[in-house]
This record gives structure tokens, C-alpha cells and sequence, in this order.
């Protein structure tokens, strides 16, 4: 928006104008054109989900303003259509006040005074409050369209102004033939990077290596501690084992030997018995001689 219509749009914004005409918010940024009202940001969103055959908004700051649409603001304003909608009954926070027959009718009373054209008729108090059925609501279109201008026309003068001094920068880097240069300048910093990146990989691949030896190292330290717990674990075992062998060994030789002592006794014992029995015959056979 250029300075001169932000500059009539502000002086226009004093008493209730100063306020959203929805929820009275102060400093309202836009605009809603067929009743020369002002909205802030969060009601202007409403607005704009209504379509333009209710309403259409405008960015004061952001968006371009025709000469026609800053006639629909001067002719407008949040006091007059408040005090429309009251002697018609109709209340400011009824949301489907802009589908009535009375809000119709203030648009059209809007367009004919800005084009000179005929004025609408008048509706009764009765009809003025009646909502106009959907489908008529529909197939009404506004004279007063907006400008072929997006809404966010800032963003777009800016991406064009940005454009613009791009081109500018480079056709004078062409002109004063350091194009060339400034190509070297970028091949010679690709190259850096280039070696700085493989310089990095190599840092990155001996550290690697160098984590992966001591990981190694520190994984065949564990395994050998492990395996001398198993290794004392299982000496023990064996040590154990041995013990209980030699055990049952020096049993079972005790066992032999005691069987031997009494089997040596016993064939004593007969061999005294025979000789006893051998002398008492050797005797007997003396007497009878």
C-alpha cells in the first residue's frame, strides 16, 4: 500500500473506527470494503470464509488499494452501519446479520452511491431482518470487485523488488568483468571444502580404526579375565574330583587289604588245625606199635 491511501485510511480511523466492528478490538488492520468497515486480523479471517458475494476484505497496511475502494472507506464506517442494523432491529452480534435483507441492501446502497447508478428500494422493518435465501445469496455478485492484485500484494512487490536488484547486482558484476572471478573464487573455495571434507573423512576413519583397536584390546582383556574365573573355576573343580577319587582309591585298597589280612588269617588258622590233627594221628599210630 503507498503512503498517500495509508495516510487517508489512518485519518478516517477515529471514533468507533478505531475499534473492530465485530469484537471491538483496538487498532484493527483491516478492512471490510462493501460496508467501509474495519476489522482486526482474527474477524477478518471470518470474513473472508463468508465469500465475496457477503464480503470482501482488505489489508490496510499490505495489500493495494484502487481509488474506488478508498471512496467505499470515506463513505463508510463503523458508526453508520451500527446505527443501520439498530433502527432495523437488528443486533451487532448476530452473526447472520450479513445475510439479511438489511445488510443486502446497505451493499447495494454502497455500490449505486460510489457508481451513480440507481438506488435499491428500501426494504420494510419486517423484511429487513429475514435472511435472503441461499441460493439468491449466491447468484448476487459485487460491482465493486477487488483489484487484480493478490491480497499479500507486499510480498509479492518485495519478491519482485528482490528480483530486480539481483539482476541489477549482476549485470553490473558483468560490466565491470569480474564474473569471471567471482566463478574462480567459487571453484577455488569448492576445492577447499572439497579437501577440507576428504581431510575430515581421513581424521574420521583413524579415529574409527583407532576406537575399533582399543575396543578390541579392551574386549580380549575381559575374555582372558573371564576365562581364568572359568579356568580356577574349573581347576577347582578337578581338584575337587581328584580328591574324591584318591578317597574312594584309598577305600577301596583299605577294603582289599582287610580281606586279604582275613583271608591269610583264616588259611593260618586251617594250616595249625591240619598239622594239630596230622601229629595227634602220627601219635596214635606210635602206641600201636
Amino acid at each position: 500500500m503507498n503512503n498517500t491511501a495509508l495516510a487517508q485510511i489512518r485519518k478516517l480511523q477515529t471514533g468507533e473506527n478505531r475499534y473492530c466492528f465485530e469484537c471491538q478490538t483496538g487498532s484493527p488492520t483491516w478492512a471490510s470494503l462493501p460496508y467501509g468497515i474495519y476489522l482486526c486480523y482474527n474477524c477478518s479471517g471470518l470474513h473472508r470464509g463468508m465469500g465475496v458475494h457477503l464480503t470482501f476484505v482488505r489489508s490496510i497496511e499490505m495489500d493495494s488499494w484502487t481509488d474506488k475502494q478508498l471512496a467505499m472507506m470515506h463513505l463508510g464506517g463503523n458508526q453508520q452501519l451500527r446505527i443501520f442494523f439498530e433502527s432495523h432491529g437488528i443486533q451487532i452480534t448476530d452473526s447472520n446479520k450479513w445475510k439479511t435483507y438489511a445488510a443486502h441492501y446497505y451493499r447495494e446502497k454502497m455500490k449505486a452511491q460510489i457508481n451513480q447508478t440507481q438506488m435499491p428500494e428500501i426494504p420494510n422493518d419486517w423484511t429487513a431482518i429475514q435472511e435472503i435465501p441461499k441460493p439468491q445469496i449466491q447468484q448476487q455478485q459485487p460491482q465493486i470487485q477487488q483489484d487484480p492484485t493478490p491480497e499479500f500484494n507486499f510480498w509479492e512487490s518485495a519478491s519482485k523488488s528482490t528480483k530486480e536488484a539481483f539482476a541489477s547486482i549482476d549485470e553490473k558484476i558483468s560490466k565491470v568483468n569480474i564474473k569471471e572471478e567471482a566463478t574462480q573464487f567459487g571453484q577455488s573455495i569448492s576445492a577447499k571444502t572439497k579437501q577440507i571434507g576428504e581431510q575430515s573423512t581421513k581424521v574420521a576413519d583413524k579415529a574409527f580404526k583407532s576406537l575399533k583397536s582399543g575396543f578390541n584390546e579392551a574386549f580380549e582383556f575381559l575374555k582372558t579375565k573371564a576365562d581364568q574365573v572359568i579356568g580356577k573355576d574349573k581347576q577347582q573343580q578337578q581338584q575337587q574330583q581328584q580328591q574324591i577319587a584318591i578317597i574312594i582309591i584309598a577305600i577301596i585298597i583299605t577294603t582289599i587289604i582287610i580281606k586279604q589280612l582275613f583271608f591269610g588269617q583264616s588259611i593260618i588258622s586251617q594250616s595249625i588245625l591240619d598239622g594239630q590233627l596230622k601229629l595227634q594221628a602220627d601219635q596214635r599210630k606210635l602206641r600201636f606199635i
